[in-house]
């Protein structure tokens, strides 16, 4: 709309400018909801406006919080053990006899789920392990813990719906005083703030490689071969994200690398990180492992039928 002229006097003239009408927040709140790219609504949206920022961190207690838990792996256990075997042949046939010794390992992990936020910081979210954890567990994890989160080796698998990645948990502190109910507190806007701005880097570095000129000639390759009938399109569309897959940089290694270098200069004054090779790959197969884990049977579903269930019981109570 063009600007409006307003004469105040003869010899002093400003424009003002006319405001677009102004959306009610009931509105506003029903597009956000409908938003399913995450790292999208918690970076760009959240940025808009401050009605805006209140709605998107209204949106995220209300749907996201309680489908984010944090998993700290503290290693294996080996137990071992002796099979018991029953003869079948003579002279002693049907009886019992230890058998060799065995060992399967046990995994040390404790997952946080959301209780509830901290009644004195409505920005701290209390996260609690309700399963009763085992003493070396508790042990384990307060040694790698007893100097603090080290930032040069995350600790912290954080799973916000089918998402994981292993970014900082600002304002951790945890409570491992209770067996059977082990409790971890953090920022939970910082969190997610960490967490998405690599997840919506990501997106948008893998968003221009596939719309690069390699990629597009690749595309344009495998067309020619559906189009003979060497393939069909469900096999061209599996080779063709192989290939992109093969040749795309690794993104998830550059920025995981590029994260820890900023925070080990932040926070332990050290200006170059240096990495010894692919000291950093197994970290990044187990990241990659616990994606594939989550997308294919993680318990936070992306559906929303569970969520209007809920939202709805909660508004009859």
């Amino acid at each position: 709309m063009a600007p409006k002229l307003i004469l105040f006097s003869a010899a002093h003239t400003r424009y003002i400018k006319t405001r677009p009408p102004r959306l009610p927040n009931e509105l506003i709140r029903m597009i956000l909801c409908s938003v399913g790219d995450l790292p999208f609504l918690w970076v760009e949206c959240r940025a808009v406006s401050k009605s805006f920022n209140t709605i998107v961190h209204e949106i995220f207690f209300h749907r996201h919080l309680r489908r984010t838990s944090l998993r700290i792996n503290a290693g294996r256990l080996i137990q071992s053990f002796h099979i018991d075997l029953l003869t079948t042949r003579a002279p002693r046939k049907g009886k019992w006899f230890r058998g060799p010794p065995g060992s399967a390992p046990y995994h040390l992990d404790a997952v946080f789920r959301f209780e509830k936020l901290d009644p004195r910081n409505p920005w701290r979210a209390i996260f609690v392990d309700p399963v009763c954890a085992i003493p070396k567990t508790v042990s384990r994890i307060k040694k790698m813990f007893q100097y603090g989160p080290q930032a040069h080796s995350p600790a912290i698998l954080i799973q916000i719906r089918r998402m994981v990645n292993d970014t900082a948990v600002p304002g951790l502190v945890l409570n491992l005083e209770r067996l059977e109910r082990l409790e971890l507190s953090c920022d939970w806007r910082g969190m997610y703030s960490a967490f998405f701005r690599e997840e919506r880097e990501f997106n948008r570095r893998w968003n221009s490689w596939t719309d690069s000129p390699q990629m597009q000639f690749m595309a344009h390759q495998m067309a020619k071969r559906i189009g003979c009938q060497e393939l069909t399109a469900a096999q061209g569309h599996k080779e063709l994200y192989k290939q992109s897959v093969v040749a795309a940089p690794d993104f998830r290694k550059i920025l995981r690398r590029a994260r820890i270098a900023r925070e080990v200069r932040e926070n332990h004054g050290i200006l170059r990180w240096k990495w010894k090779g692919d000291e950093d790959d197994e970290a990044l197969l187990n990241l990659e492992g616990e994606r594939f884990t989550s997308r294919v049977e993680g318990p936070f579903s992306d559906d929303e039928d569970d969520d209007k269930i809920s939202e709805s019981e909660s508004d009859r109570d």
